[in-house]
This record gives structure tokens, C-alpha cells and sequence, in this order.
């Protein structure tokens, strides 16, 4: 199935020279506290019938939320 998503794009094996110089890394992680008002959706929010939601997150707005690594993993021991 992902080979043939990739031709439907018009990836071919034979383009594979192409892409050899490109690549992904990553560059920052960041973890959130998840609470208060950080911008979620709830399931006890939702009225009943409501199913399959999905939103995205404007990461530059959360920047208050983040947790220092140290401290996340100190909580999850905890």
C-alpha cells in the first residue's frame, strides 16, 4: 500500500538519486503540561453523539506549557 502511495505522487524507485541529499532531523523537543487552560479538547466536553474530533495544536501559543525534561521524568517516577 505505501509503494503504491508513493507512485500515485509520482515517487518512482528509479528518482531515488534525488532524494539521497535530503533528509529529516530533529531539531527541538518539548514537553507540555497538559492542564488548565492549555488548549484541548475534552472528551467530558463533548455532547453525546460527537465522535471522531480531531484539532491541531498552534504550538508557538503553548510556549508557558512547557516542562523541563528533568522535571517530566521526576513526575512520571513519581
Amino acid at each position: 500500500m505505501f509503494k503504491t502511495k508513493l507512485i500515485n505522487v509520482g515517487y518512482f524507485d528509479i528518482h531515488q538519486h534525488l532524494y539521497s541529499d535530503m533528509g529529516y532531523f530533529i531539531r527541538q523537543e518539548n514537553y507540555y503540561d497538559v492542564k488548565g487552560d492549555f488548549p484541548r479538547i475534552q472528551e467530558k466536553d463533548l455532547m453525546r453523539g460527537v465522535g471522531d474530533v480531531k484539532y491541531s495544536i498552534i504550538v508557538a501559543d503553548c510556549l508557558s506549557y512547557i516542562v523541563p525534561e528533568n522535571l517530566l521524568f521526576e513526575r512520571i517516577k513519581n
